[in-house]
């Protein structure tokens, strides 16, 4: 299974994106700032939050974005993340199974 494609929208300095990938590698090559970690930060975001393997992922994942302290879990901070805070963050992957 490999990740096909990426659509980013409003998560943190991306307001739009969307990535075809191919089989094999794929690099991302840009100069610093210009939001490479933060696709990867996405991936992250959407894979720990939605299809966790361990326990306490999503609330780890979370943490280290600033979404949240480990403290006070309760309490959400949205705009860490979000590059609007008034239209929803969307991270949508599309995967592709193979029998390779």
């Amino acid at each position: 299974m490999h990740l096909k494609n990426l659509e980013i929208r409003n998560f943190r300095a991306i307001t739009e994106l969307t990535i075809d990938l191919t089989n094999g590698a794929n690099l991302l090559v840009g100069p610093n700032a210009a939001g490479k970690t933060t696709v990867l930060e996405a991936i992250r975001l959407a894979k720990g939050v939605l299809v966790p393997r361990t326990q306490n992922e999503a609330r780890q994942v979370l943490a280290n974005l600033g979404v949240m302290s480990p403290n006070l879990p309760q309490q959400i901070n949205y705009g860490a993340i979000a590059s609007d805070k008034d239209k929803p963050i969307t991270v949508f992957c599309t995967f592709e199974l193979s029998t390779e």
